[in-house]
């Protein structure tokens, strides 16, 4: 339903446990947000544009292989 709607985008097909937000930086840039409300590892392949995690400043690819710890989480500034 939600695809003859238009409204699926690649984000549906993360697994359970992990949830998505987005946002605007301040400097007009899209921030994605992934946690883990799990006590497993949680994986999954980044689908938007390559970006930075904030956390730990490390750069990320579009469909990169992310790993999200137990509970854990990551913030994605788009370039």
């Amino acid at each position: 339903i939600l695809k003859r709607a238009g409204l699926y985008g690649p984000d549906q097909a993360l697994p359970g446990s992990v949830r998505y937000k987005a946002g605007i930086g301040n400097g007009g840039k899209p921030i994605r947000y992934y946690l883990n409300y799990s006590d497993r590892v949680r994986t999954f392949s980044y689908p938007h544009e390559s970006g930075t995690d904030l956390l730990t400043q490390k750069s990320i690819a579009k469909l990169q292989t992310l790993t999200l710890s137990p509970w854990g989480l990551v913030i994605v500034e788009e370039k």
